[in-house]
């Protein structure tokens, strides 16, 4: 059911079944960058939906190089209070590092970071709950995902999804008398 590494998307009538297996459990951490306006990975397989990038365009980097951008694509952090999302995020190759973009992050989070000698805390803009936390090491934030996986090796996450009609869920639930169906159907 894993249509990305064809480079499609599944046909309609599996879109809502199909799903991606997202291994978060890796060695590579993700440097928090103030500087950084969009997230930047190494690594393809850290893309839990993911496209092929055309436009041409490269990241500037504090070298004056050009990383060439190759895919883009989002994953989503479970950690054990909450699910954090990466939106617009830049598979580059030819990177040194993965790069959160502290304001991308935060924007997409309602949430804002907090930055000390010794460690960063990720809270909640509404309710003030520490969301993410860790060491400072060196000067730099990681944030290793390893750690805040709800499964230590793999988490599922929606791959592509539309709304099917009722006709559809009768026949995948197995055509349940019609009391069944609406019972289902009044409580989902």
């Amino acid at each position: 059911m894993d249509f990305s590494h064809q480079g499609r998307h599944p046909p309609s009538q599996l879109a809502a079944m199909a799903a991606h297996t997202h291994n978060v459990n890796d060695n590579e951490p993700w440097f928090a960058n103030s500087g950084a306006n969009n997230h930047i990975t190494t690594a393809l397989d850290k893309l839990a939906l993911q496209q092929p990038y055309q436009d041409g365009e490269t990241v500037t980097v504090g070298n004056c190089g050009g990383l060439q951008i190759s895919n883009t694509g989002s994953t989503l952090i479970q950690t054990p209070t909450s699910t954090l999302h990466l939106n617009n995020v830049l598979h580059c190759p030819s990177a040194s590092t993965n790069l959160l973009s502290i304001q991308q992050f935060c924007a997409d989070n309602n949430c804002y970071f907090q930055l000390t000698s010794s460690r960063f805390l990720v809270k909640d803009m509404q309710i003030g709950e520490i969301m993410l936390q860790g060491p400072s090491k060196a000067g730099l934030y990681p944030i290793y995902l390893k750690h805040f996986s709800s499964n230590k090796s793999r988490s599922l996450v929606a791959f592509i999804g539309f709304k099917a009609p009722v006709s559809v869920w009768h026949n995948r639930l197995g055509h349940p008398s019609s009391s069944v169906f609406q019972h289902f159907l009044r409580h989902s």
